[in-house]
């Protein structure tokens, strides 16, 4: 019986990844955060991001990506390092140079007490050519820590982000 699974799980695995791209990109990214216990922040940071995209049709394409914003790469704990798991992220090709994407996810703040939450987001996409394109996202979310604290939100502790990207994405 294993014999028989392993040989299926070799033979559909390649058709089940067909057509499937990874993407990679970098940019920079306009961050403006609402904190109830710091105020109100802005500032410039570098955007990584790292994604798996597959077309489902002409002109519509969906997948899934990691969207890393941080203050402080190389730090750890209370960072201000943002993370966005973009769980479902659709694609649409509206003309020959030009698509637009939306999606919407998972997030996570790192602070003194690391804060969960989701957001959701859209962007233009300027294609350069079959492999690269220019893109400029729109992005929102809010997390916060009660989740770590059974459920009740205290003052402070809920984090809203708004920030703009404008990052230069390849796919291979």
């Amino acid at each position: 019986m294993r014999v028989l699974f392993l040989m299926v799980t070799f033979i559909v695995s390649p058709f089940a990844m067909a057509d499937w791209a990874f993407q990679a990109g970098l940019g920079g990214t306009y961050l403006y955060q609402d904190n109830a216990d710091t105020g109100t922040d802005s500032s410039v940071r570098p955007n990584l991001q790292f994604g798996v995209f597959k077309p489902v049709s002409d002109t519509w394409s969906m997948g899934t990506a990691i969207e890393y914003v941080p203050d402080d790469i190389m730090g750890s704990g209370a960072t201000g390092n943002l993370m966005m798991w973009r769980v479902a992220e659709f694609g649409y090709q509206f003309a020959e140079k030009w698509a637009v994407s939306f999606y919407g996810g998972a997030a996570r703040y790192d602070r003194e007490e690391p804060g969960w939450g989701y957001g959701l987001g859209g962007g233009v996409l300027w294609l350069l050519g079959d492999r690269w394109a220019l893109s400029g996202e729109l992005n929102w979310t809010s997390t916060d820590i009660s989740l770590e604290n059974d459920g009740v939100t205290a003052s402070g502790k809920k984090d809203d982000f708004i920030w703009t990207s404008l990052v230069l994405k390849v796919r291979f």
